[in-house]
Formats: C-alpha cells, structure tokens, sequence
C-alpha cells in the first residue's frame, strides 16, 4: 500500500477511534457504577491514546489527520442518541464490547492490506490492547451477572 493509501486507511481507523472516545463519554455520562465509570476511563483513556498514535503515524508519513468521526460516524453517533445511550451496567458493557469488536475488526481488515513494517507495528499494538480491553469488559460483564 502507498503513502497515501495508507493515511486514507489510517483515517479511516483514526474516525473510529473518535467514535470510540465518544461512545465511552456517553457511557460515562450514563452509569452510576463507580466501578465501571473507573473501567471506561481508563478504556477511554487508551483510545485517546490510539488516536494520538494514529495522527503520528500520518503525520510521519507526509498526511493531514482527520479531527472528527467523518459523516458516518456522526450519523452513526444520531441514531445511537435517538434510540438513547444505555444506563443498566450490564447493557452498558455490553455496548462497549460491541464497539470493542468493531474496532477489532476495523484493525484486523487494515492488517489485511500490505502496508509498510513501522504502520504494521503500529496497528499490531492497538489490536493487542483492545483485545485486552474486551478480556476487561467481559470480567466486569460477567461479575455484573
């Protein structure tokens, strides 16, 4: 994959990283689990992380990042604020496990395409920590049966 192939596609994964940070706000925003509120900081706290990852690896190669979720993402995020964020812990996890593997198959397809070793890296990492993440929710999911 190209230079610029290759920052489309790290857009792309950089727009849902925002959508990701989003979803944890509104699930903040919404539980009264201190528990929980504790867990999706820290999980929204790795997100930000990835998306400050994936804006420098654009910029090192020669790209302009995008700062937003895209217009899928905001339509996206409408319906989610239509139908109402969730407010049980449980239904709450179980949003963020579904946006967790969203993510998880969104990096998985990039691997897909031949990309250069340093971006391989790059995204071999976050697929290992949001991995971990969905391994934390499942333990907070089971323990809130």
């Amino acid at each position: 994959m190209d230079n610029q192939k290759t920052i489309k596609e790290l857009n792309k994964l950089l727009e849902g990283q925002y959508m990701g940070i989003h979803s944890y706000e509104n699930y903040l925003e919404t539980t009264i689990n201190p528990k929980l509120k504790e867990e999706l900081i820290e999980i929204q706290k790795i997100h930000r992380e990835h998306a400050d990852t994936i804006v420098e690896r654009i910029h090192q190669l020669g790209g302009t990042a995008v700062n937003s979720t895209g217009i899928i993402g905001t339509l996206t995020e409408f319906a989610i604020e239509l139908s109402g964020y969730p407010t049980k812990t449980k239904d709450i996890i179980k949003g963020a496990i579904k946006g967790e593997h969203m993510g998880l198959s969104s990096l998985e397809k990039f691997l897909t395409n031949e990309t250069d070793p340093t971006t391989e890296d790059v995204i071999e990492k976050m697929l290992s920590k949001d991995r971990t993440i969905v391994d934390r929710l499942r333990v907070l999911l089971h323990n809130n049966k």
